[in-house]
């Protein structure tokens, strides 16, 4: 941890080789507070093969918000019906806008795994749908009343 300047904004992250891991980058002021951290060289590329295919960026998103059950308290997993040592996932709590009738998230469901990879947090989710379009269609494993599932949710 350091404290960034803005004219340290864009500047390279590297690694003990020498190679280049990331770029400096910073959200804008809220209130007193400025939040400075570094966007990954693998999250450059895909940005850059993005504005170089289609002339902009889009991501899928799930249409939902979440929240990782790691940082449930007990009483709020057991008035969900969450096992109480459940330490990974990430608990759906409001759908925003459903625009399929297909089977799509629920609210109270528990998201496992997206393509066949562990979320243990909301941050693996903003991973994976990084790697995806609007449109895209992708495989999601669920706990939904307490049984497993499979379902394939199209990105907005």
């Amino acid at each position: 941890d350091t404290p960034i300047t803005s004219i340290q904004e864009g500047g390279a992250v590297i690694d003990l080789n020498g190679s280049l891991v990331g770029v400096v980058a910073s959200q804008p002021f809220q209130g007193n507070s400025r939040m400075e951290y570094a966007i990954t060289a693998n999250e450059i590329k895909l940005i850059y093969n993005a504005l170089k295919t289609n002339g902009k960026v889009t991501r899928g998103a799930l249409g939902v918000v979440v929240r990782n059950v790691s940082s449930m308290l007990a009483y709020e997993k057991s008035a969900q019906g969450i096992n109480i040592d459940m330490k990974s996932g990430v608990y759906v709590q409001t759908v925003v806008e459903k625009k399929d009738a297909g089977d799509s998230l629920q609210v109270g469901d528990i998201i496992t795994m997206i393509d066949g990879i562990e979320m243990s947090s909301y941050q693996d989710v903003l991973a994976r749908m990084y790697m995806h379009s609007a449109g895209d269609t992708i495989n999601v494993s669920i706990i939904r009343g307490g049984e497993s599932k499979q379902i394939g949710v199209v990105l907005q």
